[in-house]
């Protein structure tokens, strides 16, 4: 961990980003290493880091911040529909399985769409009201808001040390 980190400063202050970054994440995952074999692997900080690696690779890389963005926004557009909800004129209720799959196929994936844009502007607060008005309709956007709020942030992140450069 130590020599990981050392090779990364030493690289940072020649300009070699690209090489740095490689030997930051070297050093996380060593980091990780060294909880996993103090058997310590369902930590605090053990779980931080595998999250940390799984949706932004320790802050390496925004396009997978970006990506997961888009993923929780396309699941979550599902769920919207599937639960049903309200916004202004526009009220989506879907019995995705008592209905035929094939009719008014464009009709769902652009309801879908338009749902999935509605659970992207929850995730960056564009929207403050309840859509939903049953309980785990709420709870469906409130997760939506939390997670979007962490790749959201884990993606600015990203950015910030991508650019900081």
């Amino acid at each position: 961990e130590i020599t990981y980190r050392q090779l990364k400063r030493h690289y940072e202050e020649k300009g070699n980003y690209p090489q740095a970054g490689d030997f930051y994440i070297g050093e996380m995952e060593a980091r990780k290493g060294r909880l996993d074999q103090d058997d310590k692997k369902f930590s605090l900080e053990y779980l931080f880091l595998t999250f940390y690696r799984y949706f932004s690779l320790y802050g390496e890389d925004f396009g997978l911040a970006l990506a997961w963005i888009f993923i929780l926004s396309g699941i979550g557009g599902f769920l919207f529909m599937v639960e049903g909800y309200t916004y202004g004129e526009i009220n989506v209720d879907y019995e995705i399985f008592g209905s035929s799959p094939m009719s008014g196929l464009w009709k769902i994936l652009s309801d879908w769409i338009v749902a999935s844009v509605m659970a992207l502007r929850v995730m960056t607060f564009q929207i403050r009201t309840n859509l939903f008005t049953t309980k785990l309709g709420i709870i469906i956007q409130g997760i939506t808001t939390i997670f979007g709020v962490v790749f959201i942030g884990l993606f600015g992140l990203a950015l910030r040390r991508r650019f900081r450069r």
